[in-house]
């Protein structure tokens, strides 16, 4: 959808710029109940997409979902979103999988990530198992905890807790001996809830360096705030 008509699905819009301009959040939970009256919601134009961002911390989905009218993740790309390209039925080659489990141990989905053939595009799909031995490719009912959840819980609570975006990253960091965790979804998909998991922990958060990357790393930060013992933004 184009940036203007993404813009009048908001309130009190204030332009900050061509791409850049910020609007009273929709979601009636904004402020615990009392509504937005600062302008907290950016509404960013960045490559070809519409990044939309609560500042205060509501999560991504009920700010889309509460605009009026409301919007779906598709509508924020100038073009439509591509879709996934098969080749013989498949999405193309399954480079990784990473598995999200609960606070005892227990698998509740994975993230698989698959190769285009041909090209350098890449696809993230989500599969919950079936209790059967196999897996239904969606994650309908399932609770999307920190990735690595039973890792964080059991490390030193002294330890500083490395926030990526995107689950190679952490895997990465945990090489190096480091604590790390991610939200599933990537930019704009972290919830309240994960903030509670940190609470009274030190967190370094690593945005990718990109708009929608230093957009996701603020609310985090944000959401952190008052929450955690520390927070550092880490730009490298």
């Amino acid at each position: 959808m184009n940036y203007e008509k993404i813009l009048t699905h908001f309130k009190n819009v204030r332009r900050q710029g061509a791409d850049r301009a910020m609007a009273s959040c929709p979601n009636p939970g904004h402020g615990n109940g009392n509504g937005d009256r600062k302008q907290s919601c950016g509404v960013d134009h960045v490559e070809g997409k519409t990044v939309v961002h609560c500042h205060v911390g509501c999560p991504y989905e009920d700010v889309l979902a509460t605009a009026t009218p409301p919007l779906a993740p598709a509508d924020l790309f100038d073009a439509p979103k591509p879709q996934p390209r098969k080749v013989n039925g498949s999405l193309g080659k399954l480079v990784a999988t990473f598995d999200y489990h609960d606070e005892s141990g227990q698998l509740l989905f994975q993230v698989r990530k698959y190769q285009h053939h041909g090209s350098k595009e890449k696809e993230f799909r989500q599969f919950r198992p079936d209790g059967k031995g196999g897996w239904i490719a969606n994650t309908k009912g399932v609770k999307k905890p920190l990735y690595r959840l039973p890792d964080l819980l059991a490390a030193d609570p002294a330890r500083t807790v490395f926030i990526a975006e995107g689950e190679k990253d952490c895997e990465s960091l945990r090489k190096l001996g480091l604590i790390a965790t991610t939200n599933c979804g990537g930019a704009g998909k972290w919830k309240r809830e994960y903030s509670e998991t940190l609470r009274g922990r030190r967190c370094a958060i690593l945005p990718d360096n990109d708009g929608p990357g230093r957009a996701h790393a603020e609310q985090v930060a944000k959401s952190l705030a008052g929450v955690a013992a520390s927070v550092k933004v880490v730009t490298l």
